[in-house]
């Protein structure tokens, strides 16, 4: 009876980390710092531009950290509260989120599924900024 009992809460635990997409391995975390802009190895702030606009954009580039090379297909998120705007890199590593009443501190994640998802916390959003996002394998 132990024996069964064992076997089914290993089949029941193998079953909900396999329909379970939260079980995903944790994320690399920073925090953009705008006193600091040099090279933080995994994002950098390549400038900023003021609109004359209610609207604003992040926008940037989405590379390969060893090769430097641009990565397709990644999903970047921006998300303030219950506020979430999102966008795919293209086939040169662009992504641009440009929306209208979008302001404030928001957390960017960036994923791809070859990729360790990274977590970029403390964007503050106003006018446009462009960023350089480098991802590890």
């Amino acid at each position: 009876m132990r024996l069964l009992l064992f076997f089914l809460l290993i089949a029941h635990l193998l079953s909900c980390s396999l329909s379970n997409p939260d079980l995903t391995p944790p994320c690399e975390e920073i925090i953009l710092s705008y006193d600091n802009l040099h090279d933080t190895s995994k994002v950098v702030l390549e400038g900023k531009i003021v609109f004359d606009t209610s609207a604003n954009e992040v926008s940037g580039k989405v590379i390969d950290r060893e090769t430097l090379l641009a990565v397709n297909n990644a999903h970047v998120s921006l998300k303030q509260g219950n506020k979430e705007f999102n966008d795919t890199s293209i086939d040169d590593g662009k992504f641009s989120v440009f929306k209208d009443n979008f302001y404030g501190m928001w957390t960017m994640t960036v994923t791809h599924t070859d990729y360790t998802c990274l977590v970029i916390d403390s964007i503050w959003v106003e006018g446009g900024q462009d960023l350089t996002v480098k991802l590890k394998k």
